[in-house]
């Protein structure tokens, strides 16, 4: 449609659409536009309404001049049809009818004016013209304003003077509920505000009664009655002289930036794990406790405790399995703790529990027990039973503390003490306790060291054969050589080391020493193809997921048959995790290595042991041995373990012979090898080169 555009500044050649089927009106209106002068009006007559569409079509038109009464058209069903098809179109409606309400009507509509034939002069038909070309364009522009304020994503509110409601965009439709025609001119204030009077709205109202711009945060009313945050920026409306018009709001609706902020503070003082209080909350928690335990008879006590050998559940089931246990362990615990206590999680398998307003100390002690009973029962990980505790220390508000980090320390502390005393139980700081953690935390340092300086030996002890008397093998033992101290056992360090990790990498460098040893020893003097060398497997290494690789990396360096190294695992080890346990021998026998079971008979699942893991050699567990006397139950015991071994068609080794009647009795028993301090000590390798040579 050819048609002009409203919005396009005025010109001085104006096209009219007269649209009249009297000839002699037509000419007379044609002479009253020429006459006017000013502007250059170019005048397209039609005697039609059909004929006049046809010029929409085709022609550029400013303006129409409508008579209502046309051959093919009469009364405001003519202005109807043209506005269907000239909406943005001035329309004057010329008309010889002196009818108000038609007039009216026709306003109402959209016309923009309404002349009566018989009163129009030249200069009233140019003025209607004028302005209502001036007044499309307004309507035009308020509309294309409008348009622009619907799109905007903001709620824009406008009010009167008195501040009811004079404008509401759509997007304040869907914010807010309500429709535009169902808040106009309704209190925008009371309509909105969610919130009783505070310091945000009275800060609000003052700008308003000052006719000052405001912006802030406040809570709003849904139309439902729900409320929701927003940031209203508000705004005074002046008119030309100046004078306050009204108000515009324009209001974003922050509910999801709220909900980011809100998960952002949570996350800030909470594990993302367990969603447990974290290390920064808990602090501020024992920091207020500090403060309140200042009072006369108020007590609290702190908690620190974390899993039994989680390393080597982490380490053998993988990371995933690991997070569930904690996430177990952690709903566990927490069911022990009474209304108001703190659990936390401090980051590893580390957690803390904050017990306040304690009667006594029984109070903490009694959620100790009851942390130890709900952990007595196995953790479903992964398809798997896994059993674990935990160790607990534990800190009274009664020894005056003045920083959570002291009494986070002092927990500590009695927490390394509770595991020295074998985990799975709780231990009640004292004073003489940091000396103690101060030598522990020293060693721990020195064994650090040594592991990358190397200072760690290794002694053999032979393995007699004791039908013929020769050296069969020897086991490998482990010394520390440390600088001040000298040659310290293992009992001074080892579980100093199984508790830091530092066990693996000890046992990388013994593995790959004995292998050197066995080589040179073959070059120096031939050995026997059969003599073996046996090296002793902790619980955590059995479980290190990199212990098989480890294995046969060392043998390839080395050129050494695996079928000369027998690895011994306590039978603890193996039940301890069994499913992964068989795993890892499965892996080792795979490699051409053999497993041997260490202290065999000393506990309570020896036959289970057997039954689960495929095993290559026993090794008696030395109690028995040293209690072998005629008609004992030890050597009843020992001759039911050496008929088993013959069945299951492995072999046999006594370990800790110290008397030739413990020999004898052993040969008339049918053990066929034994190591002990009646053949030999521990040796140095030349002492161990001498026993085998002779």
């Amino acid at each position: 449609m050819a048609t002009r555009n409203p919005l396009d500044p005025p010109t001085n050649d104006e096209k009219v659409l007269l649209v009249e089927d009297n000839r002699t009106q037509a000419r007379l209106i044609e002479q009253m536009l020429r006459e006017e002068g000013e502007t250059d009006y170019e005048i397209v007559h039609v005697q039609r309404l059909s004929a006049g569409l046809e010029q929409l079509a085709h022609t550029t038109i400013s303006v129409v001049l409508l008579d209502l009464s046309l051959p093919d058209s009469r009364g405001l069903p003519t202005f109807e049809r043209l506005q269907t098809h000239a909406a943005r179109l001035p329309v004057i409606i010329l008309t010889g009818q002196r009818d108000l309400d038609m007039a009216l009507e026709a306003l109402d509509k959209g016309a923009q004016d309404y002349l009566v034939k018989d009163d129009v002069t030249s200069s009233s038909l140019v003025k209607a013209i004028h302005y209502a070309i001036k007044r499309k364009q307004a309507e035009q522009q308020i509309r294309f304003q409008a348009s622009l304020l619907n799109q905007v994503q903001n709620a824009v509110i406008a009010t009167d003077e008195q501040q009811r409601i004079t404008y509401w965009n759509h997007f304040a439709e869907t914010m807010y509920g309500w429709q535009a025609e169902d808040v106009m001119d309704r209190p925008a204030l009371d309509l909105l505000l969610a919130e009783e009077e505070n310091e945000l709205v009275a800060a609000l109202r003052h700008a308003m009664s000052a006719e000052q711009a405001w912006e802030g945060e406040l809570q709003l009313k849904h139309k439902d009655d729900s409320s929701f945050p927003g940031y209203m920026s508000l705004s005074p409306l002046r008119d030309p002289n100046d004078s306050l018009s009204g108000f515009v709001t324009i209001t974003v609706d922050i509910s999801e930036r709220k909900e980011v902020e809100r998960q952002l503070a949570h996350s800030a003082f909470h594990d993302s794990l367990t969603n447990l209080p974290n290390r920064a909350l808990f602090s501020e928690r024992l920091e207020r406790a500090l403060l309140r335990g200042q009072r006369r008879n108020w007590r609290y006590a702190v908690m620190m405790m974390d899993l039994d050998r989680f390393k080597r559940i982490n380490d053998s089931l993988g990371h995933m399995a690991g997070d569930q246990l904690l996430v177990q362990f952690a709903q566990r615990v927490h069911e022990c703790l009474r209304p108001g206590d703190t659990l936390a999680r401090q980051g590893g398998d580390e957690f803390t529990i904050l017990l306040e307003d304690l009667s006594d100390s029984t109070d903490a002690i009694r959620v100790a027990e009851r942390i130890h009973l709900a952990l007595a029962q196995p953790f479903t990980i992964a398809g798997q039973d896994i059993k674990t505790s935990t160790s607990i220390g534990i800190a009274f508000s009664s020894r005056g503390y003045q920083e959570p980090s002291e009494v986070l320390r002092d927990a500590d502390i009695a927490m390394y003490q509770a595991k020295a005393r074998g985990r799975g139980c709780h231990v009640i700081f004292e004073k003489g306790m940091r000396a103690h953690a101060v030598s522990a935390l020293q060693r721990e340092s020195e064994l650090r060291r040594a592991v990358e300086r190397r200072e760690f030996e290794t002694l053999y002890q032979p393995i007699i054969d004791l039908k013929t008397g020769r050296c069969k093998g020897c086991e490998v033992l482990l010394r520390w050589r440390h600088p001040d101290e000298g040659l310290l056992s293992p009992s001074e360090f080892l579980q100093t080391a199984e508790e830091t990790g530092l066990i693996i990498p000890i046992g990388e460098q013994i593995l790959e020493e004995t292998c050197l040893q066995l080589g040179r020893w073959d070059k120096e003097l031939g050995l026997a193809p059969d003599f073996e060398v046996h090296l002793n497997l902790s619980a955590n290494q059995l479980c290190h997921r990199g212990l098989a690789q480890q294995v046969r990396d060392t043998l390839y360096r080395t050129g050494i048959d695996p079928r000369r190294i027998t690895l011994e695992v306590g039978e603890q080890a193996l039940l301890e995790h069994p499913v992964l346990a068989a795993v890892m021998v499965a892996e080792l026998r795979a490699l051409g290595t053999k497993i041997s079971v260490n202290d065999f008979g000393s506990g309570f699942s020896s036959l289970r042991a057997l039954r689960h893991f495929q095993v290559d050699a026993l090794k008696i567990d030395r109690t028995f041995i040293q209690s072998l006397g005629p008609q004992t139950k030890a050597s009843a015991i020992v001759k039911a373990i050496i008929e088993l071994a013959n069945q299951l068609e492995v072999d046999l080794i006594a370990v800790g012979v110290e008397n030739t009647d413990h020999r004898q009795e052993l040969i008339e028993l049918g053990c066929r090898h034994a190591q002990g301090s009646l053949f030999f000590p521990p040796l140095e390798a030349n002492a161990m080169m001498h026993c085998v040579t002779h």
